[in-house]
C-alpha cells in the first residue's frame, strides 16, 4: 500500500495542474486486463532473433542499430509496425486507469510507439491534443489533455526515435519539443510508470531532458515494482526521483481514489481586465495590456518554454521590432501561470536594486 500521505499529494497536483504522467514501456497486462506490447527489451529480443545478433545487449536501441546497418531503416520500421499494429493488442488496466484519471487538462509524456493510450482515452470519451514533432507544438492547449508521444509513433514511422543515433540526435532533430518538455520538467512533478530504473536508455532519457533545468526542476516520483537496492534509492533520490515500491495497478487505482475524494474538478474561467486605453500607438505593450496583445500567442509559448528550459536565453532583434512587448505582455503572463515569478529589469537602472524594486511591487 502505498503511503497515504504521498497518493494525497499526488492527487491534489494532478487536479491542480502541477503533475505530469510519464509512461514506459513496461506496462505488464494481467489476465483479463488488455493485451499490451512487449517492452522496448523484449521487442529487441525479438529483433535479435531475426539476424546473427551476437552480442549480450538486448535493448532495443543497441539491436536496432545493428540491424539497421545490416537491413536498412525501412525494414526496421516495418517489423515495429508488425509487432505495435496486432490487431489482437488491447489497452491494459494500467491505460484505462490513466485514461480515467486524466483530469480536461493532464499532461501525458510517453515513450510508447503504440497506440493503445490514444484508444483507452477515446474509450471514455475524452479529447485530447497528440503532439509527436515540432510542427505540432503550436497545437499545444494548456486547458485540454497533452499527449507527447517524445520518440515517435507509429503511424507516423520517420518520427521514431530507435536506434542509438536517434537517441543521441534526438534533443537536436526536436528542439521545439523538447523545449516544451523541458519545460514541464521544470514546472510540474513528474511521475514516471512503467520504467526500469536500472535500464541504460531510462537514465540516459533522464539526463538528457533535465540537463540545463538543474536544481530548478521539482522532485519526481517513479512507480517501482520491485525493491531496490538502499544505494539505488539513494541514488535516484539525489537525482530528484523519490521512488515508490507498489504495483503499478494498485497505485494507480488508489490515485484514482484519492482523485474522486477531492470531489469534482471546478473549472475556473480567466477573467482578463483590458487595459484604459486600447491603442499602445508607438508605446510597448507592457502586462496589464495582455488583454489585447494579439498575433503573437505561438511565439510567447516557444520564447516561455525556452526560459524554463535553459538557465540563460538571449532575444536578441533591431529596434522596434517589438521585443519589449513579446516579454512583458506576452511571456511574463505565460511564466506566472506557471507559478513562476516574472521580473523585468533593466540594466541602466542597476540589476540589483531594480530587481529588489519589482519584488517590493509584486
Amino acid at each position: 500500500m502505498v503511503n497515504n500521505q504521498i497518493l494525497q499529494d499526488l492527487a491534489d497536483r494532478i487536479v491542480n495542474d502541477n503533475a505530469v504522467l510519464f509512461l514506459g514501456s513496461e506496462l505488464f497486462a494481467g489476465p483479463g486486463e488488455g493485451n499490451a506490447p512487449p517492452s522496448k527489451r523484449g521487442i529487441g529480443k525479438a529483433l535479435a532473433e531475426r539476424f546473427e545478433y551476437g552480442k549480450d545487449e538486448y535493448s532495443l536501441p543497441a539491436v536496432a542499430r545493428d540491424y539497421k546497418v545490416l537491413h536498412g531503416r525501412h525494414a526496421l520500421t516495418e517489423f515495429l509496425k508488425s509487432v505495435l499494429n496486432d490487431p489482437q493488442l488491447s489497452p491494459t488496466r494500467v491505460h484505462q486507469l490513466v485514461a480515467d484519471l486524466s483530469m480536461p487538462f493532464t499532461k501525458i509524456i510517453t515513450t510508447n510507439y503504440d497506440r493503445l493510450l490514444e484508444r483507452a482515452l477515446r474509450r471514455v470519451r475524452k479529447g485530447f491534443v497528440l503532439i509527436v514533432r515540432d510542427s505540432d507544438v503550436p497545437y499545444f492547449d494548456e486547458t485540454k489533455i497533452i499527449l507527447i508521444k517524445m520518440q515517435g509513433c507509429i503511424t507516423q514511422p520517420d518520427s521514431l526515435i530507435i536506434t542509438e543515433d536517434d537517441y543521441e540526435e534526438f534533443l537536436v532533430r526536436l528542439p521545439t519539443l523538447s523545449d516544451v518538455i523541458r519545460a514541464l520538467f521544470a514546472t510540474k512533478t513528474l511521475i514516471f510508470i512503467g520504467y526500469d530504473l536500472e535500464d541504460r536508455g531510462f537514465q540516459r532519457l533522464y539526463a538528457n531532458v533535465t540537463r540545463g533545468v538543474g536544481v530548478h526542476r521539482r522532485r519526481a516520483y517513479a512507480i517501482s515494482e520491485r525493491d531496490l537496492a538502499p544505494v539505488d534509492v539513494k541514488f535516484w533520490r539525489e537525482k530528484g526521483i523519490e521512488i515508490v515500491r507498489g504495483k503499478v495497478v494498485g497505485f494507480l487505482e488508489e490515485l484514482m481514489a484519492e482523485i474522486n475524494r477531492s470531489g469534482p474538478v471546478e473549472e475556473v474561467e480567466e477573467v482578463v481586465s483590458l487595459p484604459d486605453q486600447p491603442y499602445k500607438f508607438l508605446d510597448s505593450f507592457e502586462t496589464e495590456d495582455v488583454g489585447i496583445f494579439f498575433g503573437r500567442q505561438e511565439d510567447s509559448h516557444r520564447l516561455a518554454d525556452k526560459i524554463l528550459s535553459h538557465r540563460l536565453v538571449v532575444l536578441y532583434g533591431g529596434s522596434g521590432t517589438g521585443k519589449t512587448s513579446l516579454i512583458r505582455a506576452g511571456v511574463a503572463p505565460i511564466l506566472a501561470r506557471r507559478s513562476c515569478l516574472p521580473l523585468v529589469v533593466r540594466p541602466a537602472d542597476g540589476p540589483a536594486l531594480a530587481a529588489k524594486r519589482e519584488l517590493r511591487e509584486k
